[in-house]
């Protein structure tokens, strides 16, 4: 809905209303910004559309920047003042989705089914969540119905292709890419809800990196190269400079001068980017160059505190510089940051080397752990 449409349903008079950027377009931009003009806006006098509307805005808002609860709470409040409206439904399900209540997410898609039995949003929903309950399945024939009924809808072939990665059926997962960026370039351009590695991203941009790597499985790299450089020429932000520089300093197939002249680009465009400086780091490290590794891994480890693989990599690189009492601070405090990295990253190699063993105690468990990563800074096979 338009900013004029808004300002149209509001009471007459009322210049907060008609001059509020509380739109769709505003949102997937700045969703910092439509919340704070979607909460003025609920403070005026609005027609109950345009207050549903408004509600609706600022849950997606509320929703893109993390704060799920007051999201629910908005879908819940738009709800009541338009019960048909089956967007509102749809988000609802999917917030539904994403607190793990997989069975009202899909007794939410049913429900919009009844208001429309042709809207591909519904079968997308019940689609991703089939995949979730690994009902491969029921989740294809879903993912089926919904892309015959919207064929033009990125989002629910970026699911499918999802569905065909993880059934390792890379050459129908590269198709399902290939038909996103086949869509309008208006359509795949727009701001979307689509994270990678910390940074929103458009469609173009999430397809052509999954492409990517789905044609690094596939064995067929030098296309894969190809399209990170058609990423760059048409979207040369900081994801895609970054991703293209770990691309081939992974590989080794650009000159290392290339590889830091993308990483630099990334930096002066988000300064605040945790990615490039972890991909220097590794550049670093692997040239053996631990000192200037260490500073990279600790600019990106201060961007992204939450990162432990990025806590974990300085660790090493302290380790390489004799600074074994620094590497065992910073590998320690993985356990904190993220507890998931350690648990699924690097436990097992704790285990392998002889460092940990799961205690009988629950209590027990956070000493044996730092204790099994002391030791595994002091062995240098302990990676």
């Amino acid at each position: 809905m338009s900013i004029a449409v808004v300002g149209a349903l509001a009471t007459a008079g009322d210049a907060a209303a008609q001059t509020s950027p509380c739109t769709t377009l505003a949102f997937e931009w700045n969703a910092a910004a439509a919340l704070q003009s979607c909460t003025a806006l609920l403070e005026t006098d609005l027609a109950p559309a345009a207050r549903a509307h408004a509600y609706k805005i600022r849950a997606r808002a509320f929703k893109r920047l993390g704060q799920l609860d007051p999201a629910i709470s908005d879908f819940e409040a738009a709800l009541k003042l338009a019960p048909a409206d089956t967007e509102l439904h749809i988000l609802r399900g999917w917030a539904n989705y994403d607190k793990h209540e997989n069975e009202l997410a899909l007794a939410r898609a049913a429900h919009v089914l009844t208001l429309d039995p042709n809207l591909g949003d519904a079968y997308d929903l019940a689609g991703t969540v089939m995949l979730r309950l690994h009902d491969y399945a029921r989740a294809r024939k879903n993912y089926d119905v919904a892309i015959r009924l919207a064929p033009n809808l990125p989002l629910i072939r970026l699911h499918r292709h999802q569905l065909f990665d993880r059934l390792g059926q890379l050459a129908e997962a590269l198709a399902e890419l290939d038909a996103i960026l086949a869509l309008p370039v208006a359509d795949i351009t727009r701001g979307a809800n689509l994270e990678f590695y910390g940074r929103y991203v458009t469609f173009r941009t999430l397809a052509r990196l999954k492409r990517a790597l789905t044609l690094i499985a596939l064995d067929r790299r030098s296309e894969a190269d190809t399209v990170y450089d058609q990423l760059v020429a048409d979207d040369a932000d900081a994801v895609a400079l970054t991703n293209r520089a770990a691309h081939h300093r992974h590989y080794q197939s650009r000159p290392e001068d290339q590889v830091q002249a993308d990483l630099d680009k990334a930096i002066a465009l988000d300064p605040n980017y945790w990615a490039p400086h972890d991909v220097r780091g590794r550049l670093y490290f692997y040239s053996k160059r631990y000192e200037a590794a260490a500073k990279a891994f600790a600019q990106a480890s201060r961007l992204a505190p939450k990162r432990g693989d990025v806590r974990w990599w300085h660790s090493m690189a302290l380790r390489k510089l004799d600074r074994i009492d620094e590497a065992t601070v910073v590998a320690v405090s993985v356990i904190e940051a993220d507890p998931g990295y350690l648990m699924n990253g690097k436990l097992s190699v704790l285990e392998e080397r002889g460092y940990f063993r799961l205690p009988k105690k629950r209590d027990d468990l956070l000493p044996a752990l730092r204790d099994a990563i002391q030791a595994c800074m002091h062995d240098e096979r302990c990676w």
